[in-house]
């Protein structure tokens, strides 16, 4: 072994296999050093200096550290202790080192130690020495009295360096803590409490040459990536991220070792892919995927050995509803991952918008890097990710800020620091907006090639995740509530709830609500028994009235009152009428016999003024009030609400009008207008992105399809998704005359007006000419209403025209009387 060379040119021996004594000094084996063979046990002059690589002596003599000597070693007797006296007169050693000649002490006879297997020196026996130094005042364990100055406290990262460190470290040195020992940290400082394992004694450089304790803590640290490497750069040992900590030999205390504390620590505990995936809910097509990734990573490991890599990165996008459950099925890929040794850590740290995009560029990158630093060593669930673009729509400050923060995320993945990803980023992302998703940002398409679609929870899953989320908060279903009662339970629930609120999110609500209201009828029956305390019954589950809903047979009298449309009538009621069947066949366990995806989507088919919206409206509200939709309103477009003039906008246009529609009916009048003819490009692509929403949000949504007889017929001809998803064709016939009539009179009275001498007659003449009118000519009541305007048009030019003449000033009766005169028009 050679010794190295100074920036000076001078050479440096080398201590080897070095230990610190307590009075400061250094001892081991020596080589490059005038006047001793290599190998020769030494004990250095009294030291100077100190730095992580090299020690300075009072005679100027600099020595290269190596390496410490890993054998356990008790510290020497504190003086004037218990185990100090119980060593009575024993000798001290001698022979087994031998001091430098150069700092004026005479050499000892050294021993030469073999440079292969060689062993570490015996400590030298320093009792004489230390009893005639002054002796410091000790309390059990180690450390100063408090009568004394009480040693610098420092933080987990940052020691500060005392005024006499060798001192110091000779004091500290005494604590009998040695590598592979568990501990608890007593100090102040974030990691106080924590346990863990000792992974290095001795003095470090950022300690100011004190003696520290690194440690591999049991739980990792979630504001921390400390693996045993400090800011400065010093590496003393390893750990998985998180997991390290560096505290003063004071600041620690020593567990037994024949009772250690068990390892709190869920990322070390035996991790089951199959057992996991069993207790996961639905999702079945999902685990599927999972266990394929398995299957594939344990025989990727088994190809390498052969040279083939498996490159393919882990990132991953989750396609599913807010509803769905994006963390318990991540877990299972973190797990499956660290099984693999693609992470060290098997730990999800989940984030959503507000914990990534700030107010301005530099809050919003300072976000995005202690989420990716939190989640280090494992996964980063980001939960609607879609909401980080909007749309990816430009021009908008939020949606620039977060398309930054997931930008910066990728390209840290993209370009890892050490040449391996320091953690795998899985997006939560509803269905309908991965394409936006991906065009606000491109890089995801590339970096994120992994897609799994977690498909809706059915009416049994859903019971069963009540079932778990019950039993999760300690509680307790009546044997009564079986399956089938409580799907029948959570039909009203689903049926109201929106999309993204349904599974886990309204199984956690629907339990909470109901454990209060349990706790009120438990208050009231004044009982305590553990049945009683901690069972929830159906009534515990069943919600009240929603505030201002009518009941379906006062919405029902509403529809009676429309004038006419007896064909209309007749088709609403029996479609009522199968609704409450098929909800009395569910209640006896039977199939249902109809399907909301096939059945309550509809055409209306009927010229101008036929009361077409007036009866959708009514249909909402019907809907709304046995429970099938849960909001019941009904929202009213046409084409130019559906069909934009740029590439790319008109889907945008048609999303933005379904979301505001979901819960209720969507009513898309002239739909026939949306395909003008077959080089509408812009149409087709509304048409077909309508039809695609249908479908996607069949048990949330009512369309209906309106528009002329003729036209409606040539667009369902020409366009079989329309066909199929609208089976349902409702035709409004047109208005008679008296039908016209009594229309007329309703508008009247709501006026407050009244029909003179001639006047009905007249206006029965004008809707004669209306009802003789064909196609979309025919006005119907449209037209009988713009009739009555017209007519009281009339009448305040005739009345105005007298008063100019001269008359007297109108009478009461004069302002509320529409004579023949008035109805002397054009129709």
């Amino acid at each position: 072994m050679l010794p190295t060379i100074s920036p000076t040119g001078r050479k440096e021996p080398l201590l080897e296999y070095w230990e610190l004594l307590p009075d400061g000094r250094y001892q081991g084996q020596v080589f490059g050093r005038a006047g001793y063979e290599d190998g020769d046990v030494i004990t250095t002059g009294t030291v100077v200096k100190t730095s992580s690589t090299h020690i300075t002596t009072a005679s100027g003599t600099t020595y290269k550290l190596g390496r410490p000597t890993t054998k356990k070693r008790r510290a020497s007797p504190i003086p004037g202790s218990k185990e100090a006296n119980n060593l009575g007169d024993a000798k001290p050693r001698v022979g087994t080192a031998q001091d430098e000649d150069d700092d004026g002490t005479k050499p000892n006879t050294g021993r030469k130690v073999p440079s292969a297997g060689r062993r570490r020196p015996t400590p030298r026996d320093d009792k004489t020495e230390e009893a005639e130094k002054p002796k410091p005042r000790f309390v059990a364990g180690g450390g100063p009295k408090a009568t004394d100055s009480p040693p610098a406290r420092a933080g987990r990262r940052s020691i500060a360096t005392p005024p006499n460190p060798l001192e110091q470290t000779a004091v500290e040195c005494r604590q009998d803590v040695y590598v592979g020992d568990r501990v608890r940290v007593s100090g102040a400082g974030g990691t106080r409490g924590a346990t863990g394992e000792v992974m290095y004694v001795g003095p470090a450089e950022f300690a100011g040459g004190r003696q520290v304790c690194g440690i591999k803590l049991d739980k990792a640290q979630t504001a921390s990536v400390h693996d045993g490497k400090e800011k400065g750069g010093e590496r003393y040992f390893r750990c998985p991220p998180g997991h390290g900590c560096y505290v003063l030999l004071t600041e620690v205390e020593l567990l037994p070792r024949d009772g250690k504390m068990p390892k709190d620590n869920d990322d070390e505990a035996p991790f089951n892919v199959d057992e996991a995936l069993e207790r996961l809910v639905g999702m079945t097509p999902a685990k599927q995927h999972l266990k394929s990734l398995r299957n594939r990573l344990e025989v990727g490991r088994k190809r390498e050995v052969y040279g083939v890599k498996d490159s393919k990165p882990m990132h991953t996008l989750l396609l599913g509803s807010l509803g769905m459950a994006f963390q318990d099925f991540t877990e299972i890929l973190a797990g499956i991952l660290k099984e693999a040794q693609v992470l060290p850590l098997r730990k999800v740290h989940c984030v959503s918008r507000k914990d990534l995009v700030g107010a301005n560029t530099e809050s919003t990158n300072k976000m995005a890097d202690e989420a990716m630093t939190k989640a280090t060593g494992g996964v980063l669930l980001i939960l609607d990710a879609s909401s980080l673009v909007s749309g990816g729509r430009s021009g908008d400050r939020e949606d620039y800020y977060g398309t930054m923060a997931l930008t910066k995320i990728l390209g840290v993945l993209d370009k890892p620091e050490g040449g391996s990803p320091p953690l795998v980023l899985v997006l939560g992302v509803k269905r309908d907006s991965v394409q936006a998703l991906v065009q606000g940002v491109p890089a995801l398409s590339a970096q994120a090639p992994n897609q799994i679609e977690l498909p809706e929870y059915s009416s049994l899953e859903t019971a069963m995740l009540l079932r778990q989320a019950v039993a999760k908060a300690k509680f307790e279903l009546a044997p009564s509530l079986t399956d089938s009662h409580l799907m029948e339970l959570l039909s009203t629930h689903l049926s109201r709830a929106a999309v993204d609120k349904r599974g886990v999110e309204l199984v956690k609500r629907l339990t909470e609500e109901a454990i209060n209201r349990q706790t009120d009828r438990v208050f009231q029956m004044k009982t305590v028994s553990k049945e009683s305390l901690l069972e929830l019954k159906a009534v515990d589950f069943e919600e009240g009235p929603v505030e201002g809903m009518q009941p379906t047979a006062q919405i029902l009298a509403r529809l009676d009152e429309v004038v006419g449309l007896g064909g209309v009538k007749t088709h609403v009621r029996s479609l009522i009428a199968q609704l409450q069947l098929d909800s009395e066949r569910r209640q006896a366990g039977l199939p249902s016999g109809a399907t909301r995806s096939t059945t309550l989507h509809m055409i209306f088919s009927g010229n101008p003024g036929t009361g077409k919206t007036t009866v959708a409206r009514i249909i909402s509200e019907v809907l709304q009030s046995m429970g099938i939709l849960r909001c019941g309103h009904c929202v009213e477009t046409d084409r130019a609400d559906l069909v934009a003039g740029y590439v790319g906008q008109t889907a945008l246009k048609v999303h933005e009008v379904v979301q505001r529609a979901l819960g209720g009916v969507l009513f898309v009048d002239e739909a026939y207008a949306l395909v003008k003819d077959d080089k509408d490009q812009f149409g087709k692509e509304a048409l077909d992105t309508l039809m695609k929403l249908v479908e996607d949000y069949r048990d949330d949504l009512v369309v209906v399809l309106a528009g002329d007889p003729k036209e409606m017929d040539e667009m369902i001809a020409h366009n079989p998704g329309v066909r199929s998803r609208f089976p349902t064709v409702i035709q409004f016939e047109d208005y008679s005359v008296p039908e016209l009539m009594q229309i007329a009179d309703i508008i009247l009275n709501k006026s407050q007006m009244q029909l003179g001498p001639g006047a009905r007659e007249a206006l029965e003449a004008h809707c004669g000419v209306i009802s003789a009118s064909k196609d979309a000519d025919n006005g119907n009541g449209r037209a009988v209403r713009n009739l009555v305007e017209k007519a009281i048009r009339q009448q305040a030019l005739r009345l105005v025209q007298n008063r100019r003449a001269g008359e007297p000033p109108a009478s009461a009766q004069d302002l509320c009387l529409l004579t023949a005169q008035d109805m002397q028009f054009d129709p």
